[in-house]
């Protein structure tokens, strides 16, 4: 926002407040000024009474001191009520300096923590309005993927574990050709995801210039190690939701068949059914292979 109005209000509301502090402190000299002709004058009241008792003076030298006393009462009250005055004119200063400044502070959008702004939701011009984001500011200090674990697999999973983890990005991208992330497990949910059959576990990465939000990634856990039926990862036709390998059969002919897959490991996926150990497979099958085609293995 354009600060000038409100740092001019600022300037009007600093010179107010110095005004009423110098007119707090003459208050109180005058108050200090009235205090001392208070304390003469009462002196001279309570003398020229002595004297007037034993008649060393006149009717009229009393009249004069008790006048004295009665103004100087009156001075010193009023300089009591121009210091109240003034302390009052202070109070109201300092109330408009701060608001002074609360106000300039509006015309600067401070944003809680240091990041990047990542969207921008208003044009300069547009009215703002309280609730109504301006930007969207991103927390660069650390990222968290999330990443869901079978049930049956939680029980490997245990904070403050190490994880491998591999980002999915475009090929020749530098995030592509990055080395793995070295995350550990920051949160492991207690609710399981009944769609899913599965648990949310969020492992903070470190600190790296390639990552952004909203990227996609897979973490590696390591647990002890079981036996396991894997393929090529090329290997795998995906359609939809559907996964599948071609099988070689014993007349050399390419057979579809529809797998169940799980985790992937150095570029091997594990396959839990639909194929047997010693099955032949097409490695990376063109578009244009169909069920039931003759294939041969290369070298043959």
């Amino acid at each position: 926002l354009d600060a000038r109005d409100f740092q001019a209000g600022l300037a009007r509301a600093e010179a107010g407040a110095a005004a009423a502090e110098q007119a707090v402190a003459a208050a109180r000299t005058a108050r200090a000024g009235a205090d001392a002709s208070l304390s003469l004058a009462s002196a001279t009241h309570r003398r020229i009474s002595e004297l007037r008792a034993k008649n060393s003076a006149t009717p009229n030298e009393l009249d004069q001191a008790v006048a004295g006393l009665r103004g100087a009462e009156a001075q010193a009250q009023g300089a009591e009520a121009g210091i109240r005055q003034a302390e009052a004119g202070l109070v109201a200063a300092r109330a408009a300096l701060d608001s002074a400044r609360v106000a300039l502070s509006w015309a600067t959008i401070t944003a809680p923590f240091d990041g990047i702004v990542t969207e921008k939701l208003a044009e300069p011009g547009n009215m703002a309005s309280p609730g109504v984001p301006l930007m969207v500011v991103e927390d660069v200090r650390g990222f968290r993927l999330e990443v869901r674990v079978d049930e049956a697999r939680v029980g490997e999973v245990d904070l403050e574990k190490p994880v491998e983890v591999v980002l999915d990005s475009p090929p020749g991208s530098p995030a592509a050709q990055a080395a793995p992330l070295n995350g550990r497990i920051a949160e492991v949910s207690r609710a399981l995801d009944p769609g899913s059959h599965a648990f949310l576990v969020k492992v903070d990465l470190p600190e790296a210039s390639k990552l952004r939000s909203g990227m996609f990634g897979r973490a590696r856990f390591s647990g002890p190690a079981h036996k396991a039926l894997t393929v090529g990862a090329e290997a795998l036709v995906r359609r939809g939701q559907l996964t599948s390998v071609y099988v070689v059969d014993r007349d050399n002919r390419a057979r579809n068949r529809m797998v169940e897959v799980t985790d992937a490991v150095g570029g091997r996926v594990e396959v839990a059914a639909g194929l047997d150990a010693g099955e032949r497979v097409v490695l990376a099958p063109p578009a244009t292979l169909v069920d039931g085609a003759r294939v041969r293995e290369v070298g043959r």
